[in-house]
């Protein structure tokens, strides 16, 4: 049995060794071309223009449409990693509240907690997707 194993290890390695591979040489690509794709990359990457509210008050008696409820989190997961970043964490609920096709977000509550299962350290926040009227 182990002969058997032995002769089909060999065969497959000397079947690999035997195969030859073409390779095109590298073409010279125009400046056009990197311009481009760097282009796309920085319209997708930005983040939607989502307006803050810290309280209903900050709203000034503006009419506005509650769409739902948003969060967003950020764990540290080792003492010795980044501590988490209340800035990721709003940037989070932008994107949420964006896709659920607000152009506001009403922070509710943040915290930073300790001592949870899997994070050494996580903030998390909640909110309101809103949309405000202009």
């Amino acid at each position: 049995m182990r002969l058997i194993t032995f002769c089909l290890l060999a065969m497959a390695l000397a079947g690999c060794t035997a195969q030859s591979h073409k390779t095109k040489p590298l073409q010279a690509a125009t400046p056009v071309q990197h311009a481009t794709p760097a282009k796309k990359m920085l319209t997708n990457t930005t983040s939607p223009s989502i307006a803050i509210y810290n309280s209903v008050e900050a709203l000034n008696g503006k009419a506005f449409l509650a769409l739902g409820g948003v969060s967003g989190n950020d764990c540290q997961i080792q003492a010795n990693d980044f501590p988490p970043n209340l800035v990721n964490v709003r940037q989070q609920m932008q994107k949420r509240a964006a896709a659920l096709s607000g152009n506001a977000l009403l922070m509710q509550s943040c915290e930073v907690l300790s001592g949870l299962p899997g994070c050494y350290r996580e903030a998390t926040c909640q909110g309101s997707a809103i949309r405000v009227a202009e």
